[in-house]
C-alpha cells in the first residue's frame, strides 16, 4: 500500500495536538514535511517528532514535490492563500 505524503502548514496547538500525532500514527500516511513562519517553533516541532523536512515558507514546501496533500493549520485569515497555492499545484487539502 502506498502511503499518502502529508505536509502540515502551521505548527501551532492544533497541529501538535491533533494533526501531527494522527498522521504519524496512521499507517496510510507519511508525515513528509512541516512548515511554519516561526523558526523556533518549526525547529522544535521537527526535532520533537523526528520530521526531516521543515520549511519556513509554505510555497517552498509546496514546490518541493515532497507532499501529496496538506493540512492547513494556520490562522483562519490565511487559509485561502494557502489552499489556493496548494490547489494550483494539484496538491490535496
Amino acid at each position: 500500500m502506498q502511503r499518502i505524503k502529508i505536509g502540515v502548514i502551521g505548527c501551532g496547538r492544533i497541529a501538535q495536538q491533533v494533526h501531527i500525532p494522527n498522521y504519524i500514527q496512521n499507517p496510510k500516511s507519511e508525515l513528509a514535511a512541516i512548515c511554519d513562519v516561526n523558526k523556533e517553533l518549526l525547529t522544535s516541532t521537527a526535532r520533537e517528532y523526528g520530521i526531516e523536512h521543515a520549511f519556513n515558507d509554505y510555497e517552498e514546501m509546496l514546490d518541493s514535490k515532497l507532499v501529496d496533500a496538506v493540512s492547513v493549520c494556520v490562522p483562519t485569515k490565511f487559509h485561502s492563500d494557502v489552499v489556493i497555492a496548494a490547489a494550483t499545484r494539484n496538491i490535496h487539502v
